[in-house]
């Protein structure tokens, strides 16, 4: 029967559980032996063979604690003792341990390898447990034919044996529902072998050393990683400063921005208004000008229509006392129609070309004539007539050989006299003349003739060799021009006929010169005063073509563009007296045109 109990023991690999289990907790964590053998079982049953009372290891257990110092489990005991085996924990499963921050969703610790071990180790026990049950079992059942005294204290092992079934079975199922819960328990049997507890408590005294270094190296990291965290911390909050900073310089800027938007918007519309204003106020302008200019025209109509009445009364009245044109006079002013007449035939047969062609000519010679030219009108008009091509180009020839006979003959009286005397002359004429026209008139014609007087019987030859330098100076200008126009050009002709005008024009301006009369030039002067404006029957010029019947342009005005031919203008008598007196003696002859009023 002893070798029938023991067999279960002996022969059966499933009664051999694993010799430790790894625990997980918050503190220290402890490799303990679980399972020991069941020596004492066999020993009981031994002693139930010789009759004596079975003894069985008496256990203290508790309900496990997590947290708490890891100790033997009383189950693991139990089956350990009653199957004799004595089990030690090895020093590297000692060594595992689980951090404060390892619990799972629950509150409890989160499985390890070594949990999921001890889970296995218990469902083992129990169900060698079970074969134990069985085994005792199979014993009662073999002992019955024993006395009854035998049978009664199997029948209570068998009754033992079923109660630590069941615990067993009851405290896996508690293992098995408590996720990561570690279980610890502590022998309350003192007969436990004092050699083996001896060995695990020196065991447990190598392993603290390792265990406070690790505990230290655990701490540490903990704070490393707290002191991390705080940084991160740390610069999360600044950062998220330096974002609100940005946030508000954003938003002071937007708002600037918006204020700067908002006032320039409010200067451009009032720009826009004062613009919208003064384009108003500048149309105004603009009419009230037209209506001005309509006004100064009308104005200087009428102003010409008073002077011709005056003049025409002063006339009459210095009539009445004595005529200021005699016979001399009337002579000199046909004898000054001959000599217009006889440059304006010498014009036209010698420079019948179109202005168009004016290229074609010399440009030495162009630009002396042009500087004639411009005596006889405003530079506007002159470019006007020839982009036009309204008059030929002999008549831009007539006009500047009229109005070189009046300025640099008629108006010139002391061409006779000594280039010397000639310039103090003119000097001191001019500076009388601004002091007083009627003194210097009388002072000229007193000069004049006592220098006609001083040549004698040489006046004649004096006053042919001044027509003949005079000629020279246009036949300078002008006979290159008639050549390129006309080559095959008589020149003899040519320059005789220039030279009998301006000898004509010469002897009249002596004789006119020593009288003491004033003599007026309805010339460049006289038409600047009244800006080139053209006024119809005006008594002072005249157009170059009296019957020509012209539409005027709505808004147009007719202004002066070119002196064809210079007037003349007497004031007084011959002896200097009734110098206010103005008559004309003769009237300018001027070319028109059209102009838009702006």
């Amino acid at each position: 029967m002893r070798e029938q109990a023991e067999k279960p023991s002996k022969h059966h690999p499933e009664h051999e559980y694993p010799s430790r289990m790894r625990l997980s907790s918050n503190h220290r964590s402890d490799e303990i032996p679980i399972r020991q053998t069941m020596k004492e079982h066999a020993s009981a049953n031994t002693k139930h063979d010789s009759g004596s009372q079975p003894s069985y290891p008496t256990t203290r257990s508790r309900a496990p604690t997590v947290g708490a110092k890891a100790g033997r489990y009383p189950l693991q005991e139990r089956i350990d003792t009653a199957h004799g085996q004595k089990t030690t924990a090895t020093k590297e499963d000692n060594m595992h341990h689980t951090s404060d921050n390892d619990h799972n969703h629950y509150g409890s610790p989160p499985l390890r390898s070594g949990d999921y071990d001890a889970y296995e180790i218990v469902g083992s026990e129990y169900g060698q447990a079970k074969n134990e049950v069985a085994s005792s079992e199979t014993v009662h059942g073999r002992a019955s034919t024993s006395d009854g005294a035998r049978q009664g204290r199997l029948a209570a092992e068998h009754r033992k044996h079923k109660h630590f079934a069941e615990t067993a079975h009851s405290e896996f199922q508690k293992q098995s529902t408590t996720t990561g819960s570690t279980i610890y328990s502590k022998a309350s049997n003192a007969e436990v072998m004092p050699d083996v507890e001896k060995g695990y408590s020196s065991r447990y005294s190598d392993e603290s050393g390792e265990d406070i270094d690790f505990r230290k190296k655990e701490r540490r990291l903990k704070e490393n990683q707290l002191k991390q965290m705080k940084e991160l911390q740390c610069r999360e909050r600044e950062k998220d400063a330096a974002i609100a900073d940005l946030e508000k310089q954003n938003t002071i800027l937007q708002k600037k921005l918006s204020e700067q938007t908002s006032e320039a918007s409010r200067k451009f519309y009032e720009l826009k208004r004062e613009q919208i204003t003064l384009k108003e106020q500048a149309k105004k302008l603009q009419e009230e000008n037209l209506n001005l200019l309509g006004s100064v025209h009308r104005a200087q109509q009428k102003l010409a229509a008073q002077s011709q009445e005056v003049r025409a009364l002063q006339a009459s009245e210095f009539r009445a006392t004595k005529s200021t044109l005699s016979e001399s006079h009337q002579e000199m002013q046909g004898r000054l129609e001959d000599v217009f007449s006889l440059v304006t035939r010498w014009c036209r047969s010698y420079f019948r070309i179109p202005t168009q062609q004016m290229d074609t000519l010399p440009k030495e010679q162009l630009d002396q004539f042009a500087k004639y030219l411009q005596e006889a009108g405003n530079t506007n008009g002159i470019d006007l007539v020839v982009r036009e091509g309204k008059l030929g180009f002999c008549f831009l020839v007539e006009a500047a050989i009229n109005n070189f006979l009046m300025l640099h003959i008629l108006f010139n009286p002391f061409q006779i006299c000594e280039p010397g005397h000639k310039l103090a002359f003119d000097h001191l004429y001019k500076r009388l003349y601004k002091a007083s026209a009627e003194k210097a008139g009388k002072w000229r014609a007193v000069t004049l003739q006592q220098v006609l007087s001083d040549h004698g019987d040489t006046l004649g030859d004096v006053v042919k060799e001044v027509a003949s330098e005079l000629s020279r100076r246009l036949l300078s200008v002008m006979e290159p021009i008639a050549v390129t126009i006309e080559p095959g050009l008589n020149h003899d002709k040519f320059s005789q006929e220039c030279n009998r005008f301006v000898k004509d024009a010469l002897a009249i301006s002596l004789k006119l010169n020593k009288k003491a009369a004033g003599l007026g030039y309805i010339g460049k002067d006289f038409f600047a005063q009244w800006d080139w404006l053209y006024s119809g029957g005006s008594e002072y010029f005249r157009p170059r073509i009296e019957d020509e019947d012209e539409v005027e342009q709505p808004g147009s005005v007719k202004k002066v563009a070119l002196i064809v031919r210079p007037g003349l203008l007497k004031y007084g008598n011959d002896e200097g007296e009734n110098f206010r007196t103005e008559a004309v003696w003769m009237e300018a002859v001027v070319e028109t045109v059209n102009v838009i009023s702006e």
